[in-house]
């Protein structure tokens, strides 16, 4: 009866979705974050006021492509938390993949007033809704001081900025980004990386990839 544990234990399967190689299967992909979202819904049913747990509840369904569900679950995060940064952070990631960049934007933002020492991957939310809203040059920006404050940890920050760069034009610099993904991720290949990027928008998802190719990062 301990709600904490349960959506601990929820984070934890998303996290090994999302980032681990405990599994071996698209299924079992899919087992875990059903899994997540199940510990998450014990969590608030134990504790409704829990909005950690609707935070986690509302990351899991994004990326099982539950976009409504997902913001109505990180929506009611931000109501029972309002200043609670790391949920603000995680609805701004959210709202950024289905269909909101001006709402993620603003909370993005406000989550960065109230915990003025980020970790990092706030910087990646904020770029990637500069680049949903066609700030690009500033999505670069973002997307360089992220590398700068971290940059060996975070293929991912590289793989945004080569795209953006892609899309811009700015060949030369593309290309060097796009030698540091493949540093950092040998294997890499557009397909594999973008299949789990759950845009609700496909225009969005096959911008992206376009930007990928532009670097001369492989299909």
């Amino acid at each position: 009866d301990y709600p904490m544990a349960w959506f601990s234990l929820g984070r934890a399967c998303f996290h090994e979705a999302e980032h681990g190689t405990g599994f071996d299967t698209e299924a079992d992909r899919d087992a875990l974050l059903e899994s997540a979202v199940a510990y998450a819904t014990k969590a608030f049913e134990l504790d409704p006021s829990c909005a950690d747990a609707y935070a986690s509840a509302g990351i899991c369904l994004l990326s099982m492509g539950e976009h409504d569900e997902a913001v109505a679950m990180s929506e009611k995060a931000i109501a029972l938390a309002p200043n609670h940064a790391q949920n603000l952070a995680i609805a701004a990631a959210v709202l950024n993949k289905s269909g909101q960049p001006e709402r993620s934007f603003e909370l993005i933002k406000r989550a960065m007033r109230l915990c003025p020492i980020y970790p990092g991957w706030y910087l990646y939310v904020l770029a990637n809704a500069c680049r949903l809203l066609h700030r690009n040059e500033s999505a670069v920006s973002v997307l360089q001081e992220a590398i700068r404050r971290n940059p060996e940890n975070h293929p991912a920050l590289h793989i945004g900025l080569a795209s953006t760069l892609g899309e811009l034009g700015q060949d030369e610099d593309a290309k060097r980004t796009a030698a540091v993904v493949l540093r950092l991720e040998p294997d890499f290949s557009i397909q594999k990386y973008t299949r789990r990027l759950a845009y609700r928008d496909p225009t969005e998802l096959t911008r992206f990839e376009d930007g990928l190719r532009k670097a001369g990062l492989p299909e």
